[in-house]
């Protein structure tokens, strides 16, 4: 059987893009850039995210999802440059923030930690911050609370695959094994029932299937 994961998934989750709900030209551009992304199809998505900008320059929406885009790409340096305009252009912008937290390592954590907290309080349906706490918690093996922070995450953002696929491994880390197993299951169920592509969830659908046959396999010796 494979080991417990030791860590949650990392960069995938910095990606928080949305949709425009007005109906003038750059919403829709937003929207079609949007749609496109979802689809995997990241190069068009891009494209539109583009000339978003050059209608409406310093949109947040399209340098969010241009973020995203360069995180999939695996550009990290271009995705932190986008962050980094956002929170110029929008000072307190906590998507960006929480983004760039998540972009560092364990130093600093007590600050970043106070930071996510804060903006939580301001915004306590805001499922990216919760899950940006979870992450920090997890990564200094605080699972009992990474756990209530990826609970909260998904409560919010129920559709969201990776949320599912992170609160089934602190799960695992305190010990609820049948509470893991299904929410591996509802991760992969919300996958394989999503238009999106794999390629939009950051989790690997193998692990998630070996750690629900390790783990029945376990359930199953006792």
């Amino acid at each position: 059987a494979l080991s417990l994961p030791e860590k949650i998934m990392p960069e995938p989750e910095l990606i928080k893009i949305s949709r425009s709900k007005s109906v003038d030209k750059g919403s829709v551009l937003i929207n079609k850039a949007y749609g496109e992304y979802l689809a995997g199809n990241y190069g068009s998505a891009e494209k539109n995210y583009l000339l978003v900008l050059n209608n409406l320059p310093g949109n947040r929406d399209a340098l969010l999802g241009l973020a995203a885009i360069s995180l999939n790409k695996g550009d990290v340096r271009q995705a932190y440059v986008h962050y980094l305009e956002v929170l110029r252009l929008y000072p307190g912008d906590s998507v960006a923030e929480a983004a760039l937290i998540n972009f560092t390592d364990n130093e600093g954590s007590s600050r970043s930690e106070s930071i996510l907290k804060t903006f939580l309080q301001s915004e306590p349906d805001n499922s990216f911050l919760h899950y940006s706490l979870a992450r920090l918690f997890a990564a200094q093996t605080r699972w009992p609370e990474a756990q209530v922070s990826f609970f909260d995450a998904h409560r919010i953002e129920s559709s969201n695959a990776d949320y599912a696929f992170n609160l089934a491994i602190s799960l695992e880390h305190i010990g609820q094994r049948q509470s893991a197993i299904n929410y591996y299951n509802v991760a992969l169920d919300l996958v394989d029932n999503s238009a999106a592509s794999f390629a939009t969830s950051g989790f690997d659908r193998a692990v998630a299937i070996s750690r629900i046959n390790a783990l029945s396999n376990q359930a199953d010796t006792r």
